[in-house]
């Protein structure tokens, strides 16, 4: 049976810098309490950095790292601002109306990788792969979560950390808003 890497273990991180990276988990963890700025719809997305691997019962396998987000394509937002980036361009408001999150699933990035204040790894910038590189499959399996679907085995798949947040959620949310109507073909991800 493969070994599937759902986080990186014992402590070990991303080093600092600029990496290729591939989108494998979006988990939509609902309304979260308030942290002080109010309650915020989140979200966190995950990728994995094939060019950074780890040993994990014999197996080669590559690091991952997550970036959590409040759920809001506004222009000012930090989400819409990495999928611009991501996308090499902002979204028309056609595209918006049309923007499925899971369209980024299996999509490769460029990943800079920052400490935060208490020295842990931190994803700080998403932007579009260089043109011409090669963007491997992903090792671990495409998920895509949300508080909505209950605690199904996706959610039992989930990292612990990840599980906790969603059980943290006030209100769970169906569909999130301005990012789920049909996807737009021309959306370049």
């Amino acid at each position: 049976m493969p070994i599937i890497l759902k986080e990186t273990p014992g402590g070990s991180s991303v080093p600092i810098g600029t990496h290729l990276a591939v989108c494998y988990r979006i988990v939509d963890m609902g309304v979260q309490p308030d942290t002080g700025f109010g309650e915020k719809h989140k979200l966190s997305i995950s990728w994995e950095v094939p060019g950074e691997t780890i040993v994990v019962e014999g197996k080669t396998l590559p690091m991952s790292i997550s970036k959590t987000y409040t759920l809001s394509l506004n222009p000012k937002s930090i989400l819409r601002g990495d999928l611009s980036a991501w996308r090499g361009r902002d979204f028309t408001k056609e595209e918006l109306a049309g923007f499925k999150l899971a369209a980024i699933l299996g999509k490769g990035c460029l990943i800079t990788v920052e400490t935060n204040e208490a020295g842990k790894a931190r994803v700080s910038k998403v932007t579009a792969p260089m043109k011409g590189m090669t963007i491997p499959p992903p090792v671990n399996p495409l998920v895509e979560y949300s508080v909505a679907d209950g605690k199904n085995q996706v959610y039992k798949d989930l990292p612990e950390w990840l599980r906790k947040a969603c059980d943290q959620a006030i209100v769970s949310v169906a569909e999130p808003p301005a990012a789920a109507a049909g996807e737009a073909e021309d959306v370049p991800f």
